[in-house]
């Protein structure tokens, strides 16, 4: 068997983790300046490790964020005020970084909440990976004539009727198809030690998204123009009116939002109700800092770093990308005022619980970047069925091989990967 060893790289890897200590410092920083002060949360995330370029590691945005305009909620102070009030007295740091509910094993249940658009399908085959290689149990959806045999519910939550009971004499461990959230429901199919993953984008690159993907009628039906995104933006809410609607705060209702919120958008309720999925959700990816929040992941799963590596899917050719312009943005922030809360309030909670890892984190993050890219290189290069990449033993991973079947497991489609899964729990 052709072994391909990688020590020829771990002299870089030392001059890695030297490096990354010094970028600790600066993401320390960045944390206590998060802690102390109402800041503009950074979108760009730009530092390389595995090519050792170092540019500006959290640069804040100019433009639409130097412009940022201050929205309030009805009656209350700002989102920025609001969002720093509610994540302090957050309830969500009983899941401290010890993590005893899962009495240091590896967490084989999981309930994890799908978001359209949301990079949801390159977190999903992670899961997917997991669950499948160790032979778990999956929730899967009972595909009707005209569904998808991914999405469980676009409009609801799990129940009897919309999904395939489980094998004979065995329980749901994994739930990560599309579905609407709920409490209850999960609780009842799911083991008493799930652990509870969310996902959220940023509202105006994830609404930018669903618009090009979805060409949602409220938009191109309704508008008969050169510019019918900006026309809508300009009062969504008069083509938008369905809660139902894709372009309507659609992450708070895939996170099952209470619907008076839609129209109400009260302070205490959107407070009240983000403590709740706080105290609920053991973490919620930012889809904007994936890697922060994956090697994360693997701390609160107990999980190997194997288990977390990664390729992007379902990824749009940045050609025919739509855009939206910074008045469009501007419009958005105004009137997706849920999506907003959402999105500030576990923007903020990710940094809070990085906080509480310590410094080795981030010689971690920079660890885990570099070698998803080397990984990365090895799986879309020339390989055959005996070729291994080797890599040795580190201070955050045993020794461990990528095969061939590995490489093909991470660039598995969604739904060839529901179809296999279906095969191998039901046998059709």
């Amino acid at each position: 068997m052709r072994s391909l060893n990688i020590s020829f790289t771990s002299n870089l890897r030392l001059i890695h983790i030297m490096l990354s200590k010094e970028l600790f410092k600066v993401q320390r920083t960045y944390i206590n300046r998060v802690e102390t002060k109402k800041t503009k949360r950074p979108f760009v995330h730009k530092y390389e490790i595995g090519d050792l370029k170092t540019t500006d590691i959290y640069e804040f945005t100019e433009d639409l964020q130097k412009q940022r305009t201050k929205v309030t909620y009805k009656g209350t102070s700002s989102i920025e005020d609001e969002m720093n009030d509610l994540t302090t007295k957050s309830t969500y740091t009983t899941y401290n970084r010890k993590y005893p509910s899962f009495n240091g094993k590896p967490c084989e249940h999981i309930a994890f909440l799908k978001i359209h658009k949301a990079a949801s399908s390159t977190a999903q085959n992670i899961f997917f990976r997991y669950g499948y290689t160790r032979k778990l149990t999956f929730v899967l959806p009972k595909v009707t004539k005209n569904g998808y045999p991914n999405v469980i519910s676009t409009i609801t939550s799990v129940k009897s009727k919309n999904i395939i009971p489980p094998p004979i004499n065995k329980h749901y461990d994994i739930l990560c198809c599309h579905v609407i959230y709920n409490r209850k429901a999960f609780e009842a199919i799911m083991p008493k030690d799930t652990a509870y993953i969310g996902i959220v984008r940023e509202p105006s690159e994830h609404i930018r998204s669903i618009i090009q993907y979805f060409r949602p009628k409220e938009i191109y039906k309704r508008f008969n123009s050169t510019n019918p995104i900006s026309h809508f933006f300009k009062n969504p809410g008069s083509s938008a009116k369905s809660i139902y609607s894709l372009v309507n705060n659609r992450m708070a209702f895939e996170y099952n939002f209470p619907r008076r919120l839609f129209y109400t958008k009260d302070s205490d309720g959107i407070k009240r109700y983000l403590r709740k999925l706080a105290s609920e959700f053991h973490l919620v990816i930012v889809v904007e800092y994936f890697d922060e929040s994956v090697v994360l992941m693997r701390r609160i799963l107990n999980w190997s770093i194997k288990d977390i590596l990664y390729v992007t899917q379902n990824e749009s050719r940045k050609e025919k990308k739509t855009k939206l312009s910074l008045e469009d943005k501007r419009n958005h922030r105004e009137w997706a005022i849920l999506e907003y809360a959402l999105y500030d309030f576990f923007y903020k909670r990710l940094w809070d619980q990085i906080k509480q890892e310590g410094d080795d984190f981030i010689e971690e993050l920079a660890f885990f970047k570099s070698l998803r890219k080397e990984v990365t290189e090895f799986c879309r290069g020339p390989r055959t069925k005996n070729t291994n990449f080797e890599i040795p033993k580190s201070q955050w991973s045993d020794k461990f091989i990528v095969n061939n079947y590995d490489c093909q497991l991470l660039f598995k489609r969604e739904l060839s990967f529901v179809m296999s899964i279906r095969r191998e729990q039901y046998g059709f």
